[in-house]
């Protein structure tokens, strides 16, 4: 359990655990309590499984955390019958109702899909309001994202097909500072001119907020994970306690990109930007094959295909885009990345125990460390 699992199990015994869940409370994050197992062979394992949740659940009232309960109905017997799983579901529901706590069905394997949701629905019938079932499917996921990138690819290819054959002048479409716009002003007048410019505002208006949002998630990592001198990486490190979102790193990031929207003009921030996306693409196919060779005995979950053909593809479009690229933005990039390996080799490598740590948890299995007291 301990060289395999310690990252990932918060303990084996409930003090553990809820020295654990205390301190995810503390950094601003909800938690989820389960008992590891399923799948019982008698119903008396089932009425012991059901007295351990008990517990459980009183523990967690007692000590007042933010954390509700998760559980698997085969512990619970389900593949003994349907009515045995959900009469112990019962017992645990009116516990936990009556101590104010939540409880969560996972769902399991997919022979279990349509009596784990019977059981939902005949729980929510019986006036359970503190319960809800969690769904999830990996082949579900997959399959969404490979239709999400074919109706982006359809979206964007079919229009871009269309209007470079609507240009009235291959000539002026590829001279125009906004071809979208000429095409639309030409074909249908100047009121569908002004109604895609502003809608192709709105969009770029969106995409700003989305990568400010995405950045602020990125910075606020830096902070979680103590990439600062205190109490610098304490405040970016702040979350929303209702919501958890991350306002300090959010007005970070927002005031900054405003700043340089005033200072700068908009073809030095899309050029600049252009540059260093593909400096960082060109970071993460690098980072792809050195991980391959020093961490071979990394679990991956997902293996590339044509390996290692991507991200030597990868590196040479990024060395034949760079070299396009005006030599006053390639300057700039390498003295961002300069000054950030001269901060990681001078400050941070040499304090590797105080700073640019994962989430700040303790070790449950060690009993030398001393669990954070309850406030």
């Amino acid at each position: 359990m301990r060289l395999g699992a310690s990252r990932f199990v918060a303990g084996e015994t409930l003090d553990q655990c809820g020295g654990v869940i205390r301190v995810l409370n503390q950094q601003g994050f909800k938690c989820n309590a389960a008992l590891l197992g399923e799948a019982v062979a008698s119903a008396a394992d089932a009425d012991r499984a059901v007295a351990e949740y008990q517990g459980l659940i009183k523990r967690l009232a007692t000590e007042h955390v933010n954390c509700n309960v998760a559980i698997k109905l085969t512990l619970l017997g389900l593949d003994l019958g349907e009515e045995l799983a959900e009469s112990n579901m019962v017992r645990l529901l009116e516990l936990s109702a009556e101590l104010g706590l939540t409880m969560r069905i996972d769902m399991e394997d997919s022979a279990h899909v349509e009596s784990t949701l019977k059981i939902y629905r005949n729980l929510l019938a019986r006036g359970c309001d503190n319960v809800g079932v969690v769904l999830g499917s990996a082949k579900a996921v997959g399959r969404a994202v490979v239709m999400a990138a074919l109706v982006g690819i359809v979206f964007e290819l079919v229009p871009f097909v269309a209007i470079v054959f609507a240009a009235p002048s291959i000539t002026s479409f590829l001279h125009s500072g906004t071809p979208l716009t000429y095409v639309a002003g030409r074909s249908f007048g100047s009121d569908f001119q002004t109604i895609i410019t502003v809608g192709a505002l709105l969009a770029i208006f969106n995409a700003s907020v989305a990568i400010t949002l995405q950045f602020a998630r990125i910075v606020w990592a830096t902070g979680r994970d103590r990439a600062w001198p205190e109490p610098i990486s304490s405040w970016i490190g702040k979350v929303e306690p209702h919501r958890g979102a991350p306002w300090v790193a959010t007005l970070f990031v927002g005031t900054l990109a405003t700043i340089l929207c005033f200072q700068s003009s908009l073809i030095a921030v899309v050029t600049f930007t252009a540059v260093l996306l593909v400096v960082l693409y060109g970071l993460i196919a690098i980072s792809a094959l050195v991980s391959r060779v020093r961490q071979r005995d990394l679990p991956r979950p997902s293996k590339m295909p044509f390996w290692p053909l991507p991200p030597i593809i990868t590196l040479v479009g990024v060395v034949i885009a760079l070299t396009q690229q005006k030599v006053s933005d390639l300057i700039t990039v390498v003295v961002l990345f300069a000054v950030a390996a001269a901060y990681y080799f001078i400050f941070v490598a040499p304090r590797q125990g105080r700073y640019w740590v994962q989430a700040n948890l303790p070790d449950p299995y060690d009993t030398a460390q001393p669990l954070p007291a309850q406030d």
